[in-house]
């Protein structure tokens, strides 16, 4: 993981965007970084380059401004399904919410709880399907399969190191990654910063290539403790004087693009325009927003997303993508 200028900047594409001229350039340098064979593009400039598609200037819909629709206080993930309705989840009520493909209609698919089919805090989902979502929960430590409005599963998720799901694959098996790092992000010094990303078995509970990530326990010496709240206390250090990222936190569409979004300081993820990079490297261009508008997915021609009014209210859009 290379080193952030802040913690909002984690590049999961290995994309590095050099400084310097900003003329129309396509000269690339191309190399495999590492043994696990990342590939990284690194640019001399930054191309100026059309996008070969936009956003439509007019939504499909947008929920959550009627009386009839759900009322969002935080919605910190969501995902489109086949037919274009979607699911998103509220991080305040601690809810996932279905929304019909016309934006007309809801149904709360998951309320707060620990029972089954109860989440506290879903920070990511993946849709396997339409209508079969899976929904990790951080404190929960689990994982639930939601097919149509049943729960058709649950898989208990190792608790060592803040584990989160980053990725499903083929057969499967999860990607997990710790989502926490064992230090603070404003205090590094090195270029990398180590992290860790192991493949979970579902079935057997076996984490490969990672044996323990433990870092806390009831035999913790309390000289350790005190380095341990030192270091999470470090992370609310500000930052003056300090250069700000150029990007908000990636995320990668259905065909495997990555979309940047232009850093904001007070809501980083929620920017415009959106740098976008192909699956391969290539830098495809800027896509325009609407303002206060956070892209949550983009799939089948369609843009999910969270739009904020004057009030800081959220709503919940779908556009279409126009060439």
């Amino acid at each position: 993981m290379r080193t952030p200028p802040h913690p909002t900047l984690m590049l999961s594409a290995a994309l590095l965007v050099c400084g310097g001229d900003t003329g129309r350039t396509r000269d690339i340098q191309v190399q495999v970084a590492d043994s696990a064979g990342v590939r990284i593009v690194q640019y001399l400039g930054v191309p100026e380059v059309d996008p070969p598609f936009a956003i439509a200037e007019e939504p499909l819909y947008r929920h959550g401004t009627n009386p009839s629709d759900y009322t969002f206080q935080v919605v910190n993930v969501g995902r489109l399904f086949p037919d274009g309705s979607a699911v998103v989840a509220d991080r305040e009520n601690s809810e996932v919410v279905v929304l019909s493909p016309d934006g007309m209609t809801h149904e709360v698919l998951a309320r707060r709880g620990e029972g089954p089919g109860e989440v506290i805090y879903p920070y990511s989902m993946f849709v396997l399907g339409q209508d079969s979502v899976l929904v990790p929960d951080n404190r929960q430590s689990r994982l639930t399969l939601f097919v149509g409005d049943s729960v058709a599963g649950i898989v208990s998720l190792p608790r060592a190191a803040h584990f989160g799901v980053a990725a499903i694959g083929s057969s499967g098996e999860l990607l997990l990654w710790n989502r926490y790092p064992n230090r603070s992000w404003f205090d590094i010094e090195e270029e990398w910063l180590g992290g860790h990303m192991t493949l979970f078995d579902t079935e057997t509970g076996a984490l490969d290539t990672v044996a323990s990530l433990g870092r806390m326990n009831c035999q913790v010496s309390d000289a350790r403790l005190e380095e341990i709240v030192q270091e999470d206390m470090s992370r609310y250090r500000a930052m003056i004087g300090q250069p700000l990222p150029l990007f908000g936190s990636p995320f990668a569409d259905a065909d495997g693009k990555v979309w940047l979004p232009s850093y904001r300081p007070a809501y980083p993820e929620e920017g415009s325009p959106y740098t976008v990079i192909s699956p391969g490297g290539e830098w495809l261009g800027q896509v325009e927003t609407p303002p206060r508008f956070r892209i949550l997915d983009v799939t089948g021609g369609l843009v999910l997303g969270v739009i904020r009014d004057e009030m800081d209210v959220e709503s919940v859009m779908v556009y279409g993508l126009v060439r």
